[in-house]
């Protein structure tokens, strides 16, 4: 579902532009998830909640480059942040 809706994106965005995604990220295992990631997948339908490291994976797949992802400091509801380019 994610790869449909980032292919989406991509031809969405102009070559040059850049899609950004704040989410509240799990963590990657063996890391504990977060809590508050966790409370979060109990509200989205199938509980699918990705990692930062999930999403950036998915946002190259999908053709973006110069993929980044980091850290939201002091966040209270997004904790994090994936960025790509349009070539």
């Amino acid at each position: 579902m994610i790869d449909d809706i980032l292919m989406r994106v991509y031809h969405a965005v102009v070559p040059g532009g850049r899609v950004l995604i704040p989410d509240l990220y799990v963590e990657d295992a063996p890391a504990h998830p977060s809590l508050r990631a966790a409370w979060f997948g109990l509200h989205v339908p199938g509980g699918a909640n990705h990692s930062m490291r999930r999403m950036a994976v998915a946002v190259a797949r999908a053709g973006f480059k110069s993929v980044r992802a980091g850290r939201l400091p002091n966040a209270i509801v997004m904790n994090g942040i994936v960025e790509g380019r349009r070539p």
